[in-house]
């Protein structure tokens, strides 16, 4: 019984160091993920309150200017697409021999 446990005790001390470290290891890991994910939130928010800033002082800047931006309802810039080539009343099958 001594011998074996002469045999057992250093393999036991060796596989104790080594999940010792492997422990350490990911939590190292554990710790630098949940610090980069916090890191990563306070940009957000620091982002989001410069460009809403940025929107307001946006919009103040056109309210308070001399020259209207807004257009008129009657002048319609958009392209109107034309369907009346395609909805041709000679609609035929012509056979391809």
């Amino acid at each position: 019984m001594k011998n074996k446990m002469r045999f057992l005790l250093p393999r036991l001390v060796g596989v104790t160091i080594i999940a010792g470290i492997a422990t350490l290891i990911i939590g190292t890991i554990f710790k630098l993920l949940l610090l980069g994910t916090v890191a990563a939130g306070i940009g957000t928010l620091v982002a989001r309150k410069f460009a809403k800033r940025r929107q307001r002082e946006y919009i103040n800047y056109y309210d308070n200017s001399p020259i209207s931006f807004e257009r008129n309802s009657e002048q319609n810039y958009a392209v109107q697409p034309n369907f009346k080539a395609s909805r041709s009343e000679n609609l035929a099958i012509i056979p391809i021999q």
